[in-house]
């Protein structure tokens, strides 16, 4: 007990002290709200028996709301219940986090609730992490991870054809599928039909991964796109690489250069004398096409070289009404690049010349057109006089572009580990030649040109015919060059039989074909 011993208080220990199983020990701990000292919890627990406590909550809970010490954004910490978050954990094991909060947030009712999506975030992350520790991988790969993945890919999957590991280059990756290269045999080459070529266009697009991806494309000629009546736009091969030199271009179109080249026998003309390649003014890229198809032709986006010209013109200071008047004799409807012939290219070259020297406008920029613009509009003109395929419209890489757009939706806009864009390029690529196959049996995006009529099967029998049987059609289409010999064959006029031969008249061999009007006479009249 205490006592005042000499004026100060004491404990004085009892004459009769209690036996010692009837002595209770009891603690009490004492703690005051943060936001109000006045708010005080006090807990009285039994010392041998420390499972069952009293709590008292003294004073009045403050009614003003504070985030705790840890919060980085104010407002009231609510805890959110077990429940709710095993069923976040549940969702993102097959959904995206956005995914998962949306469906739980638009639900009736309120009770089960993520707190905001950050929460949703943060319990995928941990689930992602804690699957990675009892699999024995890590969470989150590193870029030097995700390049030892697909070198290990380049033997068993059939997407990924190579891998370029450089000193003092980033590591560069190769991407195709065999019936890519088919179809750049088909339609890229000149030995394909004239209404079936295309231009093999070139492109980089960024902002997909941490690598730069370069794309080639070209228009598939055997099937038109049913919504639009025009034949799509399809992938060739694709270039993931870290930089833009000449020696990481080089490499990827000599490789396909070899893979286009692997299979011409010698009778045939050789593939770098027939492909024409099309792309912007990047000078290593251009570079290395020439290297790589020394002796094809090369085209430039118009589009680009317009922009390039505005540029230049604005950087130096040329005043708008000169900038518009010069694009327009460049770039217009009646420019110098839809000129018919060189002489009319040459009058046009010529009044630009004259119309800058006229205005002023200094040597800087008559040095550059002659040295920038003028070479390769001629380049270009020089190409579709001689390939009428071309059309009469000045050329422009959009069809890149388009493709670009394709990939970006492809990734939701949102950039992606190099070994996830593989395989967004990877399900693109087969979308493309699943869509293709479907055309043989009329259903999907495309259906068949003229041309390659003769490869359609009716929808019921293609149901019936075995796996097999539907891959060797499909071979066969895919072997189709759209090269087509003179058959001497006459159709009946109501389209039911063919047959062979024709409706001249039978001559005897070596027989001369006189004149009609000569009429032959005995020798005695004559």
């Amino acid at each position: 007990m205490r006592q005042k011993v000499n004026g100060r208080e004491t404990a004085v220990e009892l004459q009769n002290q209690p036996d010692p199983s009837n002595v209770f020990t009891v603690e009490h701990y004492l703690s005051r709200l943060q936001r109000d000292q006045n708010y005080q919890r006090r807990v009285t627990v039994l010392h041998h028996k420390k499972s069952v406590a009293l709590v008292e909550y003294l004073g009045n809970f403050p009614e003003h709301v504070s985030c705790h010490g840890n919060s980085k954004s104010g407002g009231e910490y609510v805890r959110t219940a077990p429940q709710v978050m095993a069923k976040i954990a549940a969702a993102c094991s097959n959904s995206k986090p956005k995914t998962v909060y949306t469906t739980m947030v638009t639900e009736d009712n309120d009770t089960d609730k993520p707190r905001n999506l950050k929460q949703v975030q943060n319990v995928t992350a941990k689930n992602t992490q804690a699957h990675a520790q009892e699999s024995g991988t890590r969470s989150s790969p590193n870029f030097a991870d995700e390049i030892q993945t697909l070198i290990s890919e380049v033997t068993s999957n059939e997407f990924v054809q190579a891998v370029f590991v450089t000193k003092g280059h980033t590591p560069s990756i190769v991407l195709y599928i065999p019936d890519q290269i088919t179809d750049l045999k088909r339609f890229c080459v000149n030995s394909a039909p004239q209404n079936l070529r295309s231009i093999l266009a070139v492109d980089r697009t960024f902002n997909l991964a941490s690598l730069f991806v370069t794309v080639t494309v070209f228009k598939h000629r055997a099937v038109l796109r049913r919504t639009t009546n025009d034949h799509p736009i399809f992938l060739g091969p694709i270039l993931l690489h870290g930089d833009g030199t000449y020696a990481t271009y080089r490499q990827f179109f000599s490789h396909v250069h070899d893979t286009l080249d692997n299979d011409v026998s010698s009778t045939e003309l050789r593939m770098e004398e027939c492909v024409l390649t099309g792309s912007d003014e990047e000078h290593a890229m251009v570079k290395a096409l020439k290297y790589a198809f020394p002796v094809s032709q090369h085209m430039f986006c118009m589009i680009h070289c317009k922009d390039n010209v505005r540029h230049y013109m604005t950087k130096i200071g040329v005043a708008l009404d000169h900038r518009e008047k010069i694009l327009a004799m460049l770039f217009g409807t009646n420019g110098a690049t839809l000129s018919g012939d060189e002489i009319q290219l040459e009058n046009k070259l010529a009044e630009i010349m004259q119309y800058i020297r006229m205005s002023n406008l200094g040597d800087d920029l008559q040095n550059y057109v002659q040295q920038k613009a003028f070479p390769k509009i001629t380049n270009n003109l020089n190409i579709m006089w001689t390939e009428k395929w071309l059309g009469q419209y000045a050329w422009n890489n959009n069809n890149s572009e388009s493709i670009n757009h394709v990939l970006k939706l492809a990734v939701e806009w949102k950039p992606q580990r190099v070994t996830d864009l593989v395989a967004h390029l990877r399900d693109v690529v087969r979308a493309q030649y699943a869509d293709l196959k479907r055309a043989l049996y009329g259903q999907g995006e495309f259906h068949m040109t003229p041309h390659f009529q003769s490869h359609v099967i009716a929808n019921c029998r293609w149901g019936c015919m075995s796996e097999k049987r539907q891959e060797e059609a499909f071979s066969a289409f895919m072997r189709d060059t759209g090269v087509r010999k003179k058959t001497n064959t006459v159709l009946s006029s109501d389209s039911r039989l063919t047959v062979q031969g024709n409706s001249r008249i039978a001559r005897k061999p070596g027989q001369r074909t006189r004149a009609t009007a000569c009429r032959s006479q005995p020798k005695a009249c004559q």
